[in-house]
Parts: structure tokens; sequence; C-alpha cells
């Protein structure tokens, strides 16, 4: 990769490149692109940090099978657990914080992001959640 340029900033510019355990609206601290273009893939390839793409990745599959819109209030709390185990949190709320379901999953022995996204979503919508979502206007 000598002599390209990777205009993305990283940890050596000073950016964190992990953040205190706290909900936050899905996968919204991590960065995210399309590698398309030659040089991308590679590049990407050395800025990215895998546990921050798993953790990233069970929120994604939250988030999608919620079908939430942008008004949706949707949390989550992702971590890497000190025994490797992946843990995710997910809660979805009305407007007026009123009506809230709650789930929480570790990702167990297979440690699947995307299977924990999935089974969190699936839990967030046994008890309402989709109900909750469509309540509040777009």
């Amino acid at each position: 990769m000598t002599g390209e340029i990777c205009p993305v900033p990283t940890a050596a510019a000073g950016f964190p490149t992990r953040r205190p355990a706290q909900p936050s609206a899905p996968a919204s601290s991590a960065w995210s692109a399309d590698a398309t273009t030659t040089g991308w893939p590679r590049c990407w390839a050395r800025l990215n940090d895998e546990q921050t793409m798993r953790e990233v990745t069970a929120e994604r599959v939250m988030l999608h099978a919620l079908r939430g819109h942008r008004n949706s209030p949707i949390a989550s709390c992702r971590v890497t657990e000190p025994d490797g185990q992946l843990s995710l949190r997910g809660m979805v709320f009305d407007r007026d914080g009123s009506r809230f379901v709650h789930a929480h999953r570790r990702g167990e022995e297979r440690n699947d992001p995307a299977a924990l996204g999935a089974r969190v979503a699936a839990e967030l919508l046994r008890q309402g959640a989709r109900d909750i979502i469509e309540g509040i206007p777009h």
C-alpha cells in the first residue's frame, strides 16, 4: 500500500477507535463506506477493527429487522465482554418514554454477530416493538 493515500480519519490521526459502552443510535459509532474503487478495499482492510465490525454488525442486523424509521426511538448497547462473548442490549421506546420493550442477549457458543442481532430483534418484536414503532409518525 506504499504511496497510496487513505483519506479517512483513523486512530493514528488522533480519532478514537473504541467508545465506552453506552446506549446510542444503533451502529452510529462506527464509520461505513462502499469500498468499490481499486485502492479502497486494501485501505479499509487496514483501518478496520474486527471487534468493532462484529459489534456494529449485531446492531445493524437488529435495526434492519426492526424496520425502524428515522424517528424511531431505538437504542442499543453492544460490547465484547472480557471473555470474548458479544453482548447486545436493545430497546424501543414510544415518544414520551411511557412504553418500552427491552431485550439482552449474549453471543453464546458461535458468537455470530448477525445471529445475535436477529435474536435481540426477534425478542423486541415479540414484546411489541412493531406496534411502538408503527405508532410513531414518520
